[in-house]
């Protein structure tokens, strides 16, 4: 089974969120994976409308933009050095890096560009990566669920007083969460 928004199973969408397995999605590739994860936590944070979740998403959104670009300038550069192909074939692939801010002048050795942009960019795009990923973890330690996700839906049950389905939908679990936290603030008014 595959999900790509909030019907996904509460507990499923939290184990991913905890672990990073966007396999447990259930698409074939990896992106499919990425992007449907990318798609249910945009409806997540539209739903819940939190801003630490939206710094989350964003996070991920820019750590993941940045692991494709060095995964698309690595191929590029390994065929421009490594594949026989034409003239036509290897302009036509420097005329694509230009969309990554890459310029290569084709009047001067080619190979030689290559590898000194290699070196230069994918280090600079590496170190920025590392940067990102460090405060995304420290991010998540600050902000981690203290919390699991039985915990959660146990919390939920006790303040609404009834029974909670294991396998709530994502959707249905933050209508609860919602619920929870206005049934709070009238007992807080009441008061």
């Amino acid at each position: 089974m595959t999900y790509n928004d909030a019907s996904i199973e509460a507990r499923l969408f939290f184990k991913i969120v905890e672990t990073s397995d966007y396999s447990l999605l259930g698409y074939k590739s990896t992106e499919e994976n990425y992007k449907a994860f990318v798609k249910i936590y945009d409806e997540y944070y539209q739903l819940t409308e939190s801003p630490l979740i939206k710094l989350d998403l964003d996070m991920r959104k820019k750590i993941s933009l940045i692991e494709y670009e060095i995964s698309a300038l690595n191929n590029a550069f390994d065929a421009i050095i490594n594949l026989p192909m034409t003239i036509e074939q290897r302009l036509s692939i420097i005329d694509s890096l230009k969309a990554l801010n890459v310029k290569i002048d084709t009047r001067q050795n080619i190979i030689e560009q290559v590898e000194k942009i290699r070196h230069k960019k994918l280090g600079s795009l590496k170190t920025k990566l590392n940067l990102l990923v460090d405060r995304f973890k420290k991010m998540n330690n600050t902000k981690k669920m203290a919390i699991s996700f039985d915990k959660m839906l146990v919390n939920i049950e006790n303040v609404l007083s009834r029974t909670i389905d294991e396998d709530v939908s994502l959707r249905k679990f933050i209508a609860l969460e919602q619920s929870v936290k206005e049934k709070i603030a009238a007992q807080k008014n009441k008061k």
